[in-house]
């Protein structure tokens, strides 16, 4: 990233995104896991085997967290991303390193997947630019809300 940079996440980052974090984020994982926002990152950050990644701006503060983690499915990794709302300056930034940041954290994957709530349009529109496949709608989490299933067959690269 020109303006930001993306680093190995720690735990420190937890609570700075957590404390800001974007309404639909928020929304989504009360509805999906019913923890609260520095749970859901501290589990990403925790899930043996996962790679997981902070966002930050110039000055070093994280902003996002992302990452892929093994599923119970040999090849299968899901895939994850909660921000807070200082993410907005990198806005643009995050758009065009996206597609190269995911093929980077999945490269042990011939596939990517998870589900996000369909009340959050910011991260549906974000999962089509960055090649994902919506492939249905069903009731899901501890809420049993309308999640889309989304998908990526993941494209080996020497990265």
């Amino acid at each position: 990233m020109n303006k930001g940079y993306v680093s190995t996440a720690t735990h420190a980052d937890l609570p700075i995104i957590a404390h800001d974090m974007r309404e639909a984020d928020v929304a989504e994982v009360k509805a999906s896991s019913g923890k609260t926002p520095e749970e859901a990152l501290r589990a990403g950050l925790n899930y043996p085997g996962a790679i997981t990644k902070s966002i930050r701006l110039p000055n070093g503060m994280p902003v996002g967290m992302y990452g892929v983690c093994p599923s119970q499915h040999e090849g299968v990794g899901i895939v994850w991303m909660l921000a807070s709302n200082a993410i907005e300056p990198l806005y643009r930034q995050f758009l065009r390193e996206s597609r190269q940041r995911i093929m980077e954290i999945s490269q042990d994957y011939h596939l990517i997947t998870n589900f996000t709530d369909a009340r959050n349009s910011v991260h549906h529109r974000w999962i089509k630019w960055a090649g994902f496949t919506i492939l249905n709608t069903r009731d899901f989490g501890i809420e049993q809300r309308p999640f889309h299933e989304f998908a990526l067959i993941v494209e080996k690269q020497n990265v």
